[in-house]
Order: structure tokens, then sequence, then C-alpha cells
């Protein structure tokens, strides 16, 4: 890793240095509760379409982790081959490099280039986060440096214990639950936003969430 590292800050070093005068790396603000965890995606608008390397810092607030291991690349990244590596600087700083070692440029011209996940603790009294150092390369060595991005991370207080499956709040899970699911998947019945329909945590809301359900309920 050292060594793809070492040749990526070459490969930058020879490059030839511009400035980007548009905004290009943008985060937007969260909200979090002490002890919770999220994702959050880095979005990159670009206008040039050969970029295939980049370099940022992160800083994060006190009461606030990054967990590098459920960090990842976003699916511009096409390149099979390209990784994800980020280096703790301690004190809340941390070093985000990726490259594609074989010049495959990122896919399109807007959406997220990396997801980040966090954690906070105890400490975590909110405030604010900053995207710095941030350089990428195009696949014809023009090195453009990017402008800073600071954005919040608030707290909020915390977030009720919820039953997973309990559709209706009521404590406990039952038929109801299960007729609320149905009638959501047939677009019957609306949901509030934090009620979460999707039981078996595959990312879609279908009829095999009404059969992990049931499940629930004869256990």
């Amino acid at each position: 890793m050292i060594k793809r590292i070492a040749i990526l800050a070459a490969f930058m070093a020879l490059a030839i240095t511009e400035s980007l005068q548009a905004k290009t790396i943008n985060v937007n603000s969260l909200s979090l509760a002490k002890g919770e965890s999220s994702t959050f995606a880095v979005l990159c608008n670009n206008n040039n379409n050969n970029l295939v390397s980049f370099q940022m810092d992160l800083q994060l607030p006190e009461g606030v982790e990054l967990d590098i291991e459920n960090c990842k690349l976003g699916d511009r990244i096409i390149d099979s081959t390209q990784k994800l590596f980020i280096s703790d600087m301690s004190g809340g700083k941390y070093r985000i490099v990726t490259s594609s070692y074989n010049l495959t440029p990122i896919k399109g011209n807007s959406g997220a280039l990396i997801h980040l996940a966090i954690t906070t603790n105890d400490d975590f009294v909110g405030g604010v986060a900053t995207l710095f150092n941030m350089k990428c390369a195009s696949s014809t060595s023009v090195l453009y440096t990017l402008a800073d991005e600071p954005f919040d991370i608030s707290i909020v207080a915390a977030r009720p214990t919820t039953v997973l499956g309990d559709l209706n709040n009521d404590g406990r899970v039952d038929m109801t639950d299960v007729s609320l699911l149905v009638d959501y998947i047939l677009d019957i019945k609306k949901m509030p936003s934090d009620v979460n329909c999707d039981i078996n945590d595959d990312g879609v809301v279908d009829i095999s969430d009404v059969l992990a359900l049931t499940d629930l309920l004869l256990k």
C-alpha cells in the first residue's frame, strides 16, 4: 500500500498544476446523536472527463471518528482494481487517497466519488468538519487543486429505540404490521420517513420483506 501511495504522490508531483474555479467537491450537512453511526457521500462535480486520482484530508470535530473499514468508493469508480486508501493521522485528521493505476477515468460528471462512514461518541457536541488539501489528477498529467469544503455535523437528541417490524410503533410486531407493510408495497398507505420497511435490509422494499416480517412474527 505504501508503495502505491508513493507512486501516486510521484505522479501528482510531476503533473502540471492548475486550479479549478468551480466548486468541485460537495458534502451535505449531517445530524447525528451520540453513539450513532452514519455514512455520507463526498460528491464530485467535474467538467474534466479524464480524472483518475484524488487526494484529500478530512478533519473531523471532537467526538467523531472515521470508520475506515466501512468507507468505500462510489459507483463512479469503474476500475475494478482501484482501491481506497485512508490513513489515520491522529487528532481527528485523516488522509484519503484513491487512484486508478490503469488510468481509468471516473464515470460521468456528477455524483458520489466516495462514501465515508463516521461514528460519534460521548464527547460529541457537534461541530464543523472540513475536507481540505484536495487535489485531483487527470490521465494527461494535469494536477488540479480544489477549494476546501467545510460541512456541519450537528448533534440531535438520542433517537428512540424501535423494534424491527413494528411499523405502527405500538411496541409489538403482529399482523397489523404485516397488513401495513402490504399496503405500503401496494402504494395504498404511506409511511413516515423514520419507519423501517426494509425488513431484510437488502435496500428494496418488496414482497420478500413481507415474508421476512412474517418470519419475525412466527418467531
